[in-house]
């Protein structure tokens, strides 16, 4: 079963991505999950006018995905976990 980006919503300065939920079996521990979703958001910040990412899982807003981060809020990039910065 394949992670599928169903598609993605820009409005002003906030992009929405729409995940298929199967994101979560790569998620078994805090630290995997908070690579996954930080790198996500940092690369999709990188674009130009892109403050702030929403991630949505099969198209609702839910809270968790795998079980440590609360995704239920916007994002912003995170400099701290780019190396080099």
């Amino acid at each position: 079963m394949e992670t599928s980006l169903y598609n993605v919503y820009i409005k002003s300065s906030d992009v929405y991505l729409n995940i298929s939920s199967n994101l979560s079996r790569y998620m078994d521990s805090p630290e995997k999950e908070q690579i996954i979703i930080y790198s996500i958001i940092n690369s999709i910040c990188e674009l130009e006018d892109v403050k702030r990412v929403k991630i949505l899982i099969d198209n609702q807003n839910v809270r968790e995905l795998g079980g440590y981060i609360d995704i239920s809020d916007y994002f912003e990039a995170d400099k701290l976990l780019i190396k080099g910065e």
